[in-house]
């Protein structure tokens, strides 16, 4: 008994890792551009996201062409996860697979640059406008 347990483990591991999930999609996702040496340093704004694509354009025909090949096996995995499934299940792949990828080191890396000090004043202008509203009533 110890050993199905044991061997069942080793399968969901394995399944885990080889991105069977959206979790291990997304990361795989992540993986096809570190992969390709395309890194997310330093995009402080939606203009440096401008820089990205001058990376990704800067790739080499090899690199470029494996980043490729990389997305599609990613997302033909994404198209046999939900090959089966309704529409329900469908719309709870993407939204884990949406919150994995918030979570890759990509995306982790992408937002640790951004400055939130912008985005910190609009909340209390936000805030601040709804207490007033809330008064008038």
């Amino acid at each position: 008994m110890k050993k199905m347990y044991f061997a069942l483990l080793m399968l969901g591991l394995v399944l885990a890792s080889c991105g069977a999930s959206p979790e291990g999609r997304a990361d795989d996702l992540c993986d096809c551009f570190k992969d390709a040496g395309i890194d997310f340093d330093g995009i402080k704004s939606e203009r440096d996201l401008d820089e990205l694509q001058r990376k990704i354009k800067k790739l080499s025909s090899k690199k470029e062409k494996e980043a490729k090949e990389c997305v599609f096996e990613v997302m033909e995995g994404v198209q046999s996860d939900v090959k089966d499934m309704d529409d329900d299940e469908i719309a709870e792949y993407m939204r884990d697979f949406a919150k994995a990828g918030i979570d890759t080191e990509c995306a982790v890396e992408a937002m640790e640059d951004l400055p939130y000090d912008d985005m910190k004043d609009l909340l209390d202008e936000m805030v601040d406008g709804m207490e007033d509203e809330i008064e008038k009533d």
